[in-house]
């Protein structure tokens, strides 16, 4: 790895621990979308998340941080992300992370982004059928895909 991804990447990982720090919740607020490009669907307002060692926010519209729910058990393990991810629209995952380091849940098209501290869990709500491509902004080498069922 060259110098400078190992600073960017330290860079971004110090972003996230002082979000993590810094956050008494966590809220999810909506991304502006490229010039030029339609947004998602408009989701409701911006909720708080339970206060926790958990820093989640979502960029887009596509999804929410959901408080006092359970969804369906996705672990984050090893740098990698678990397969075959399947939910409908406005059903959840609880994402636990299990490694020591931070990690998100970041859709590839910038409409849902999740932090998650290193052994923290948050509930995320999907609420716009598609499927989507996602990474880890820490660890870009981090990928999967999550289809939301209509």
């Amino acid at each position: 790895m060259t110098r400078r991804v190992r600073l960017g990447a330290m860079a971004a990982a110090a972003a996230l621990a002082l979000s993590a720090c810094s956050a008494s919740g966590a809220t999810t607020t909506p991304a502006t979308p490229a010039p030029g490009t339609a947004g998602p669907a408009t989701a409701g307002p911006a909720t708080q998340a339970p206060a926790s060692p958990v820093a989640a926010s979502a960029a887009g519209q596509s999804c929410e941080v959901t408080t006092g729910a359970k969804g369906i058990a996705a672990q984050i393990r090893d740098f990698g992300f678990p397969s075959g991810l399947t939910v409908k629209a406005g059903e959840s995952i609880t994402w636990t992370n299990a490694d020591g380091a931070p990690h998100t849940v970041t859709f590839d098209d910038g409409s849902c982004s999740s932090a998650i501290g290193g052994g923290a869990t948050v509930t995320v709500t999907y609420t716009v059928a598609g499927t989507y491509p996602f990474h880890c902004e820490v660890h870009p080498r981090m990928k999967g895909t999550l289809v939301v069922g209509g």
